[in-house]
C-alpha cells in the first residue's frame, strides 16, 4: 500500500481548490426555493473581482483535472488490453473494436438478467474487448460480483484460451448468486443446519432470518436511544431551566389573566422565543428584500455564500422558536387541562407550594428573576389562606364560583383521586388515548415496514401521518413529566415503574450525558450497524469465496475491465444549483465527480463497501423526494438508511493518504477518527458542561453557578451548530464531521453549499441521479456502449432513455439520435422498437461534443437491451437451476428442451408464472408474493434461486445477436441522409465530407 502513488494534481494544490465547503439549499418548500432566490444579491460588488476570477480559476483547475482522469485512466486500459492479449493466440485476440457496457440498477431483479448477459457475451468471445463496466445500484453487484471471480481467478492457466477462462469465471459468478439467493437470508429449503464451504457465511442457513431480524431491530433501537440522550433529555432540561418555572407558575395561577394581567405567566412565559423569533423573521426579510434590491452577483463568491449561510439559519432560528412554542403551548395546555377536569389542580399545587422538601432549589426561579415562582406577593399568601379554610371547613377564597357545584360527588372523585395513586389518576383516560393511538401508529408503521419492498407508498403514506404526531408526543411528554412531575408525581406515559422523583430525574439524566460522552467518538460507527450488515451480506454473497476486495487488487489485475461504481451525494450543494444531487463515480484510480473534484483512490479501500452505496435502496426512496422534509427526517430517525459518509478532501489528499498508510491494519475507518476528533472533542466539552452543570445543582446546592455552567454548555453548542452553516470558510470545515451538526443539517433539511464539497459527503444509491450507468461511459466518450436496463419499465415507455438524452444535452457531452433519420425524435425509435413482435434491442446513434469544431467531434452508438420476455418465451416452462457445467457448455451437460422436460423442478408451470418469494418452497405450494416474472418487484430482494436462475436464462436468450452489432465495423452516417438533413435546413449547408458523419449528425 505504502508504493501507491500519491494525488499529485499540483495546480489544484496551488489554487486551494477542493477543500471543504458547506453551505445551503433548503428545498423543503417551493416557497423556500424563492426566497433562496431572492437571498445573497446583496453583497456589494467592489470584492467582487477577486471573488470572480477566483471562482473561474477553480473551475478551470476542476475541468483540466477530470481531463487528466480521464488520460489517467484511458492511459491504464490501453496498458491492460495491451497485457490480456500479448502472447495469446490470434484466434482469442479482439475481433472488433473495443466496448463499454452499462448495468442499470434494479436490484437482485437486474443483477441477475446482467450476468446472464454477459454469461451470453462470455460465449460469443466478446468479454476480452470490454473496456468499461459501469454499474449503479444493483448492476454494481453483478459486476463485482464478475470482478471478483476474476481477480480470484488469477489468469489463464497455460493451453487455455482466454475464451474460455472468461467464460469459466462468468459460470463461476452464476453459480454463486444463483445458490446464495437470497441474498439477505438464503434459501431454508436447502440444508438449513449445515455449515457451508463456500464462505457465504460462518453459520447455517437457519441463522440467517434471526440474525436480519437482529440487524433490523437494532438499527431502529440504536438511532432513538442516541436521539434520545444526543437532543430530548438536554432539550427537556433546557426547557425546564429556561421556562420550567413559568409552566409550573401557570399550572399553579390561582387568579384570572383578566384581574392580574401584569402577572399572568404567559407573558414572562413566551417573551424570549417571540423576540428571538421576531428578531429571526425580521433579518431574514431584510436580507432577501435588499438581495433584491441590489443587482445579482455571481454565485459562489464569499459574499454571496455568507448571505446564503445567514438566511438559512435565521429562517432556521425562527422556525425552532416556533416548534418551542408549540412544544411549551401543548404541554403547558395538556397538564392544565387534565388537573383542571375534577378540580384538583390547586390541591396538588397546595402540597407542592406548602411542602418545602418537595421543592426544587435551584428550577423554580424564573431565568430573569431572583425569587422563586411561589414567592411572588399573593401566591404563597393564597394557598397558605386556602389551606387553612379547608382545615376549617371554610369556602376556599377564590372557589365562590365554584362552590354550588362542590357537591358530595365531587369529594367523593376527589376521595378516589388520592385513594388510587393520587392526582395522576385524572390523567389515566389521557394517558390511555395517547398510549392506544402511540401503539396503533407504531403497529401501522411496523406493518407498513415489513410490506414496503411490496407496497412501499403505503409505508410512505403512514410515515407521513404518524410521524409529526409521534415526535411531537413524545417530545412534549417527555416536557410534561420532567416541568410538571415535580409538582404532580405523575408517571410518563402512565408506566408504573415511571413516576418522578427528582433523585430518579437526576439519575436518568446523568447516566445519559455519561452515555452520551462515553460513545460520541464512535457514534458514526454505531449508526453504521445497517450499512454493514447490507455490505456484508452482498459480500458473502456474490464475492468469490465470500472474501473481501479490494481496488488495489481490481486495479493489479489486467484481466479485469475498469469498474465504474456510479452513485450519488446527497448533501452537497454546488453554487447556482438548487438541488443537493451530485453524482460520484468510484473506480480503481480516483473516485469523485465533475461538480465534486476527483479524489486518488486508496489501493486497500473495500470494493463492498462503494457497492453497498450504490445500491442503497432505502435511501433513494427517501432522498428522491427531496422537497418532503419529513422524508429526510425520518430516515435519520429511524437508521434505516444503508448509506455512508465517505472522507472527501481534495486539499489534503497527502495528509489522507499518510494516514493510510499509518492506520492500514486498523481498517479503513480508522483515519477517519483523526478527522472528527476536533469536533468530537468540543461536543465532549459541551456534554461535560451540562453535567458538571447538574451535579452542582442537584448535589452542592449552588444555583447560580450551576445556571452558569449550563449556559456556558448551550452557548457553546449553539456557536458551534451556529458557525457550520459557514463552513464552506476552510476553518470551519471540521465542524462538519460532528454527528450532531450532521444531524442536525439532516431534519432541518440543510444542504451544505460552497465552491468545493466539504470534506464529509453522504452518499447513497446512484439511482437518484442516473439509473443506468450511462452518463459515466458518456463523459468518458466511449465510441461502444451497451445498456442492458432492467429497471422496472413494464410498459417499455423508456423514461430512462429521455433521462438520459436530457442530462447530456444539459451537460453539452453528447446529442443521442435516432439512426435512420438524425431529424426524428427518439420517440420515434422508440415507437419503433415498440412495434417490433420480437424486439431485442434499440440501437441509437451519438455525437459528442458540443458546437466545437467538426473535425473534433466523435460519433458513437448507443446499444439498448432492455429486460423483456418475447413472445417466442412466453410458453417456457420453469427450467432447473443454472450450475456452472450448463454455463461453460460441457459435454457432460445436457442441455436439450427432451432433458429439461424429464427434469423440471416445477412440473406444468411456466416461468412467466412465477414471483418473488422466500424460497423456491413457495413456487411449489402456489404462494405467489408481487408481481410476476421477468418483473418483480425492485424492492423485493428475497428472489427465490429459481427466479434468479430464471432471470439469469432471460438475460442469455434475449442477447442473442447483439455480439454481432458489437462486432461489426463502425459505420459513419450515409451521404444521402446528410443530404436529405441539408436540403431540410432553411439556411445555407455544409458541404457534406466522404461519409456525411460530422455535418449530418451536426444538422
Amino acid at each position: 500500500m505504502s508504493s501507491w502513488p500519491v494525488w499529485k494534481y499540483e495546480p489544484l494544490e496551488e489554487a486551494g481548490a477542493g477543500n471543504a465547503v458547506a453551505g445551503e439549499a433548503s428545498e423543503e418548500e417551493d416557497s423556500e426555493e424563492e426566497d433562496d432566490e431572492g437571498v445573497g444579491n446583496s453583497v456589494e460588488e467592489d470584492s467582487g473581482s477577486e471573488d470572480s476570477d477566483s471562482i473561474m480559476l477553480e473551475e478551470l483547475i476542476r475541468s483540466n483535472q477530470f481531463e487528466r482522469v480521464l488520460a489517467e485512466e484511458r492511459e491504464a486500459v490501453e496498458k491492460d488490453r495491451l497485457q490480456r492479449h500479448l502472447g495469446a493466440p490470434a484466434s482469442a485476440r479482439a475481433s472488433g473494436a473495443p466496448f463499454s457496457v452499462a448495468l442499470s440498477g434494479g436490484g437482485i431483479r437486474a443483477a441477475a438478467f446482467q450476468t446472464g448477459v454477459l454469461w451470453r457475451l462470455a460465449e460469443e468471445g466478446c468479454l476480452k474487448d470490454v473496456e468499461h463496466i459501469s454499474a449503479v445500484s444493483g448492476g454494481s453487484w453483478a459486476a463485482m460480483g464478475f470482478a471478483s471471480h476474476v481477480v480470484r481467478a488469477g489468469q489463464p492457466e497455460a493451453g487455455r484460451s482466454l475464451d474460455a477462462w472468461y467464460l469459466n469465471t462468468v459460470a463461476k459468478t452464476i453459480s454463486r448468486m444463483v445458490h446464495n439467493a437470497p441474498y439477505l437470508a438464503r434459501d431454508l429449503g436447502k440444508d438449513p443446519f449445515s455449515f457451508p464451504d463456500d464462505g457465504s457465511s460462518t453459520l447455517p442457513r437457519a441463522f440467517d432470518i434471526p440474525i436480519l431480524m437482529g440487524t433490523l431491530a437494532s438499527s431502529l433501537l440504536v438511532r432513538p436511544f442516541f436521539h434520545t440522550a444526543l437532543y430530548l433529555l438536554p432539550l427537556t432540561e433546557l426547557v425546564d431551566i429556561f421556562f420550567g418555572a413559568q409552566m409550573r407558575e401557570l399550572l399553579c395561577w390561582p387568579f384570572t389573566w383578566a384581574k392580574n394581567w401584569d402577572g399572568w405567566p404567559i407573558r414572562n412565559l413566551c417573551r424570549i422565543p417571540v423576540c428571538i423569533f421576531l428578531c429571526a423573521s425580521a433579518s431574514a426579510l431584510v436580507l432577501r428584500a435588499v438581495g433584491v434590491c441590489k443587482p445579482f452577483r455571481r454565485p459562489g463568491s464569499t459574499g454571496w455564500l455568507c448571505v446564503k449561510a445567514s438566511f438559512s439559519l435565521l429562517t432556521r432560528v425562527a422556525a425552532s422558536m416556533v416548534g418551542l412554542l408549540v412544544i411549551i403551548g401543548v404541554t403547558a395546555f395538556m397538564e392544565t387541562w387534565a388537573y383542571s377536569t375534577k378540580g384538583v389542580r390547586r390541591e396538588v399545587c397546595e402540597r407542592y407550594i406548602l411542602n418545602a422538601s418537595q421543592r426544587l432549589v435551584c428550577h423554580d426561579t424564573p431565568l430573569m428573576s431572583s425569587v422563586p415562582w411561589y414567592n411572588k406577593s399573593g401566591f404563597l399568601k393564597y394557598y397558605r389562606e386556602r389551606a387553612a379554610s379547608n382545615a376549617s371547613g371554610l369556602v376556599p377564597p377564590g372557589w365562590e364560583f365554584i362552590h354550588p357545584n362542590y357537591t358530595a360527588a365531587a369529594a367523593w372523585n376527589t376521595a378516589l383521586t388520592y385513594m388510587y395513586g393520587g392526582p395522576t389518576v385524572m390523567r389515566s383516560l389521557v394517558d390511555s388515548l395517547f398510549l392506544a393511538a402511540l401503539a396503533t401508529l407504531s403497529c401501522l408503521l411496523l406493518l407498513t415496514l415489513v410490506c414496503a419492498p411490496l407496497y412501499p407508498q403505503n409505508f410512505l403514506q403512514v410515515l407521513n401521518l404518524a410521524g409529526p404526531i409521534m415526535v411531537l408526543s413524545i417530545v412534549c411528554s417527555a416536557v410534561q413529566w420532567r416541568v410538571f412531575g415535580p409538582i404532580t408525581g405523575q408517571r410518563l406515559l402512565s408506566f408504573e415503574w415511571l413516576p418522578f422523583d427528582n433523585a430518579s430525574w437526576h439519575t436518568i439524566y446523568t447516566a445519559s450525558l455519561v452515555t452520551t460522552m462515553a460513545t460520541l467518538p464512535f457514534y458514526y460507527f454505531l449508526r453504521g450497524n445497517a450499512h454493514r450488515f447490507y455490505r456484508r451480506s452482498l459480500r458473502l454473497a456474490f464475492f468469490a469465496d465470500g472474501r473481501q476486495l479490494t481496488w488495489g487488487e481490481i486495479r493489479r489485475s489486467c484481466y479485469c475491465p475498469s469498474i465504474l461504481v456510479s452513485a450519488t451525494v446527497t448533501d452537497y450543494v454546488s453554487p447556482g444549483e438548487k438541488l443537493p444531487i451530485n453524482p460520484i463515480c468510484f473506480s480503481p484510480l480516483h473516485f469523485g465527480g465533475s461538480s465534486l473534484g476527483f479524489v486518488k483512490m486508496a489501493p486497500g479501500s473495500n470494493v463492498a463497501k462503494a457497492m453497498a452505496m450504490s445500491g442503497a435502496a432505502p435511501d433513494a426512496v427517501a432522498l428522491a423526494r427531496v422537497q418532503h422534509l419529513r422524508s429526510r427526517f425520518w430516515l435519520e430517525v429511524l437508521g434505516i438508511g444503508v448509506g455512508q459518509h465517505i472522507q472527501f478532501d481534495t486539499a489534503r489528499s497527502r495528509q489522507w493518504a499518510l494516514l493510510q498508510r499509518l492506520f492500514t491494519r486498523r481498517g479503513e475507518e480508522a483515519p477517519e477518527i483523526v478527522y472528527r476528533l476536533p469536533s468530537v472533542l468540543l461536543f465532549e466539552v459541551v456534554y461535560g458542561l451540562l453535567l458538571l452543570s447538574e451535579g452542582t445543582m442537584h448535589q452542592l446546592r449552588q444555583c447560580v453557578t450551576g445556571r452558569v455552567i449550563f449556559y456556558h454548555g448551550i452557548a457553546l453548542a449553539v456557536t458551534m451548530v451556529a458557525l457550520s452553516f459557514f463552513a464552506f470558510l476552510p476553518q470551519l470545515d471540521f465542524l462538519l464531521h460532528s454527528a450532531v451538526i450532521r444531524t442536525i443539517h439532516q431534519v432541518t433539511g440543510y444542504y451544505h453549499r460552497g465552491r468545493s464539497p466539504p470534506s464529509l459527503l453522504y452518499v447513497t444509491d446512484g439511482m437518484v441521479e442516473d439509473n443506468t450507468g450511462v452518463m459515466d461511459l458518456l463523459r468518458r466518450r466511449c465510441q461502444r456502449i451497451l445498456l442492458i436496463y432492467a429497471g422496472g419499465d413494464v410498459k417499455d415507455e423508456f423514461k430512462f432513455l429521455r433521462k438520459i438524452v436530457e442530462a447530456a444535452a444539459a451537460a453539452k457531452i453528447a446529442s443521442i439520435y435516432d439512426l435512420e433519420d438524425p431529424r426524428n425524435d427518439i420517440g420515434v425509435a422508440v415507437d419503433r422498437y415498440r412495434q417490433h413482435t420480437d424486439k431485442r434491442f434499440l440501437q441509437l446513434g451519438i455525437l459528442y461534443g458540443w458546437d466545437g469544431p467538426p473535425e473534433l467531434r466523435k460519433a458513437g452508438r448507443l446499444l439498448i437491451l432492455k429486460i423483456h420476455l418475447p413472445l417466442r418465451l412466453q410458453d417456457m416452462p420453469a427450467q432447473p437451476l443454472l450450475t456452472e457445467a450448463e454455463v461453460r457448455g460441457e459435454d457432460g451437460a445436457d442441455m436439450s428442451p427432451r432433458a429439461w422436460e424429464t427434469n423440471l423442478p416445477l412440473p406444468g408451470k411456466r416461468a412467466r408464472d412465477l414471483s418473488g418469494c422466500c424460497c423456491d418452497c413457495c413456487h411449489k405450494c402456489g404462494w405467489k408474493c408481487g408481481s410476476m416474472f421477468p418483473f418483480p418487484p425492485t424492492g423485493m430482494q428475497f428472489l427465490t434461486p429459481q427466479v434468479t436462475s430464471s432471470l439469469c436464462r432471460l438475460g442469455h436468450c434475449v442477447s442473442e445477436g447483439v455480439t454481432e452489432v458489437l462486432r461489426a465495423p463502425f459505420q459513419e452516417a450515409r451521404v444521402s441522409e446528410c443530404q436529405a438533413v441539408q436540403a431540410a435546413l432553411p439556411h445555407r449547408p455544409r458541404p457534406c465530407r466522404p461519409g456525411g458523419q460530422a455535418d449530418s449528425l451536426r444538422a
